[in-house]
């Protein structure tokens, strides 16, 4: 199985927890006035893997 492929293999329960977590992060980063570049400077992450981070995405 190519690793790529892993994130099909999680149970829902797991992909709403990923959501939720993506979500509540995107929330907190509102509520203190961050944008997405300052977070990804701030974290050394590129742009698409924080909005990867956002939209749950378990291949991050």
């Amino acid at each position: 199985m190519a690793k790529r492929d892993l994130h099909n293999v999680l149970f829902p329960k797991q992909r709403k927890i990923l959501t939720h977590f993506g979500e509540d992060l995107l929330l907190a980063m509102k509520r203190r006035g961050f944008t997405k570049k300052l977070l990804c400077e701030r974290t050394g992450f590129d742009h698409k893997t924080v909005n990867k981070v956002f939209a749950g995405d378990p291949g991050v």
